[in-house]
């Protein structure tokens, strides 16, 4: 099985170009590479650990998420499509209830019960390794 953690151009997912935010929708490779060290070999690492941003809250959403909730969840416009298109989850970060990153990663690595979920800025990436699914869980 391949996996693919690198993101490219999505239809659907752009950010709303009117929205003066700096948070855009993007790939990580740093979280990609964590997430696949996790996958692959098992262990846990905090989310906090492996982004570059303070965060209060992770949300995660997958493919055919309603993109008013997305954005409702980001506290501003982040997607113009009616749904998130994307195939890969979003981890949406949020500090004082609002979107301070928003990370494309790679969907198939992760327990289905991720998505659609909130975690505090405790939560950690926890795999037993062999390719097993990856689950969040609040640290």
């Amino acid at each position: 099985m391949t996996v693919l953690l690198g993101v490219g151009t999505i239809p659907g997912c752009f950010p709303n170009k009117q929205v003066e935010d700096d948070v855009k929708l993007r790939s990580d490779e740093n979280v990609d590479q964590e997430i696949l060290r996790v996958w692959e070999d098992g262990g846990d690492v905090a989310l906090s650990e492996i982004v570059d941003t303070s965060f209060d809250d992770l949300m995660v959403f997958a493919e055919g998420a309603r993109g008013e909730v997305v954005n409702d969840a980001a506290g501003f416009p982040l997607i113009s499509g009616t749904y998130y298109t994307s195939s890969t989850q979003l981890f949406l970060l949020r500090a004082g209830g609002r979107a301070v990153d928003a990370i494309m990663v790679a969907a198939d690595v992760f327990d289905h019960s991720s998505a659609q979920s909130v975690y505090d800025s405790t939560v950690r990436l926890v795999g037993v390794g062999g390719r097993e699914l990856v689950q969040l869980r609040d640290g």
